[in-house]
């Protein structure tokens, strides 16, 4: 993959491109599989259950694969693409029953991409903070007021980012969201 990469001059760092490039494409090239055989599922007198099931296990892990590291890099329109894999699953899951996507949400009571891209990255932030290992990755606490009673868990904030590709990457959205 670094070898395609250099071929396109993209330097091996750079992550949105890496999603743009590779990772979009390629869910968005999957998903029309993926209905298709959640048709075919459906077709052969699957129960919405099991659909929903299979959908959580083999679609919806392929959608949030390593989303702490980019997710907070997409832009509208590729978080709306995502979604749209998202509510064409919906729609076959639920056959008939499916009215709109908000009503398929609470009926499979599931919550949105993005609702799930932010808790994986809340959850990758406290894995951080409670590994001593990667701990160093994440600026240093913020020391406690004098009169404090207990630690509120909060980090130093970073400097002001000089560009807004750094503004949007992971750690500065993973110290934003801890502070919060």
């Amino acid at each position: 993959m670094l070898r395609r990469l250099r071929s396109l001059g993209t330097p091996a760092g750079d992550l949105k491109a890496v999603y743009t490039s590779f990772i979009l494409p390629s869910l968005l090239y999957a998903s029309p599989v993926w209905s298709s055989s959640l048709n075919r599922l459906r077709s052969l007198g699957t129960p919405a259950g099991d659909l929903k099931a299979v959908y959580t296990s083999f679609i919806l892990p392929s959608l949030l694969y390593a989303s702490p590291v980019w997710s907070s890099s997409l832009n509208k329109s590729q978080q709306q693409q995502l979604e749209k894999v998202q509510k064409r699953a919906y729609r076959v899951i639920l056959g008939p029953a499916y009215t709109s996507y908000n009503n398929a949400l609470t009926t499979l009571s599931l919550p949105r991409l993005t609702a799930m891209y932010e808790q994986a990255l809340s959850k990758f932030g406290e894995g951080l903070l409670r590994n001593p290992r990667h701990r160093h990755l994440l600026p240093p606490d913020v020391p406690p007021p004098a009169r404090a009673t207990r630690h509120q868990n909060k980090l130093v904030p970073l400097r002001a980012p000089r560009t807004d590709r750094y503004r949007q990457s992971a750690v500065p959205t993973l110290v934003r969201k801890i502070n919060t």
